[in-house]
């Protein structure tokens, strides 16, 4: 069963353009990844500090060999030091009634 994961950043304000950089380096390394489906990235109309990554994957096992990744983990030291706050929410599909 696949898996959506919607992952918010909040970055300083003085961080916004040097988080934008790394989002979209980590968003090329991402989509060739095994399992990935979508790995798309947006940012807020109203506060341009905010972004947000939609994601689909083939599997909770794809995913988790994401959060696993050099690239990933890479990530997440250089962007702690930009941010204010950050969310991933795991998501299940379900059929319509």
């Amino acid at each position: 069963m696949s898996l959506t994961v919607i992952a918010t950043l909040i970055a300083r304000p003085d961080a916004e353009a040097p988080l934008l950089a790394a989002l979209q380096a980590l968003q090329r390394a991402t989509l060739p990844e095994d399992g990935c489906l979508h790995y798309v990235l947006h940012r807020d109309l109203d506060d341009r500090c905010r972004f947000t990554f939609y994601e689909t994957w083939s599997s909770r096992a794809a995913h988790e060999a994401h959060m696993q990744s050099a690239h990933l983990l890479a990530f997440v030291d250089q962007a702690a030091a930009w941010l204010v706050h950050s969310e991933v929410r795991l998501l299940t599909v379900l059929d319509a009634v």
